[in-house]
């Protein structure tokens, strides 16, 4: 996905339409919030903006805290890993629990007993 999104989004917008360095790192967030949103949103049957909105707050802190600690390495780590531990558990709980609000989930887990 990394490969995909620097080639095809990042590198494209900057050649194509002449974005800033920043504005296109801020398209690439945008497109791969889109197509999570898209991907997760068929996987539930169900469209809510969870992933779009929770990628696109990640943005903000990250350029912000990115030019002040430039030279600190942990930051990026420690971010990935942040998101990856609580960011996503977080919005996968958010959409199962709407499924199951939606869906009459009590029925739906008692064919599984």
């Amino acid at each position: 996905v990394h490969e995909w999104c620097l080639r095809h989004v990042y590198v494209e917008s900057i050649h194509y339409f002449q974005f800033t360095k920043g504005l296109a790192i801020f398209f690439v967030f945008l497109v791969s919030a889109i197509l999570h949103e898209v991907v997760f949103s068929f996987s539930v049957n169900l469209l809510r903006p969870y992933f779009f909105v929770g990628m696109l707050l990640q943005f903000i802190p990250i350029m912000v805290l990115d030019k002040m600690l430039k030279d600190s390495p942990r930051f990026g780590n420690l971010n990935m890993w942040l998101s990856l531990m609580i960011g996503q558990p977080v919005v996968e709980i958010l959409y199962f629990r709407d499924y199951y609000a939606t869906f009459d989930g009590w029925n739906f887990c008692q064919g599984w007993w």
